[in-house]
């Protein structure tokens, strides 16, 4: 709902086609369109071997099957309610103390010898001290750099744990949704969707 009324200005198709606009060919790039195929439902053609929009074609012997518009759909849905937290590579809760955590205590107990350092040095002018100080500010530097790799890695943890507990409340909630409740979820999961022959490779967003 949020993401809904964030697009609001948006303009979505109305149809049930819900991969429109996500689907491109796998072998010469252009675009997939659906086409209504007899009485059994639609399938996905690509823009290369059709006439109507000359613009639209990448490559006039492009050869690529048309897969039945509801197997493809099937099979991306599927794919993307299946993106579990275990692919993100575990809870994000930890009991454990963190790296971050420990390079924290690490970080005191060099800032705290550096102090005392300087205390000597301001009772003698010696120059090991100077060459101890010297070495403690670099061990600090490294350490602080340590600190901020490890808050970048916790971050994109804890956004992959969010995206993923989003997607689990979504396969819960999915087959109550309308269909332009679930296209406007994909468009903002899924960059592009290239269909070749049989297999499907999705460019995920998130």
């Amino acid at each position: 709902m949020r993401m809904m009324r964030e697009r609001s200005d948006r303009r979505l198709l109305t149809s049930d086609r819900l991969l429109t606009g996500l689907v491109y060919c796998g072998r010469c790039g252009a675009r997939m369109r659906y086409q209504k195929w007899g009485q059994k439902g639609y399938k996905l053609t690509c823009y290369s071997q059709q006439t109507s929009k000359a613009y639209l074609i990448h490559d006039p012997d492009c050869d690529n099957e048309k897969p039945w518009a509801d197997e493809a759909e099937e099979a991306v849905v599927r794919d993307f309610l299946g993106r579990r937290l275990e692919e993100s590579g575990g809870d994000a809760e930890q009991t454990e103390v963190s790296p971050e955590e420990l390079l924290n205590q690490q970080l005191q107990i060099a800032r705290k010898k550096l102090s005392r350092l300087y205390s000597l040095y301001a009772d003698q002018d010696d120059e090991l001290l100077l060459e101890s100080i010297e070495q403690q500010r670099k061990n600090i530097a490294e350490i602080n750099q340590r600190i901020l790799r490890e808050k970048a890695l916790r971050e994109e943890q804890e956004k992959k744990y969010k995206t993923h507990e989003k997607i689990r409340q979504l396969s819960e909630a999915w087959e109550y949704m309308t269909v332009d409740e679930k296209r406007a979820v994909l468009r903002e999961a899924i960059e592009r969707i290239e269909i070749d022959g049989a297999r499907i490779d999705i460019s995920y967003r998130i």
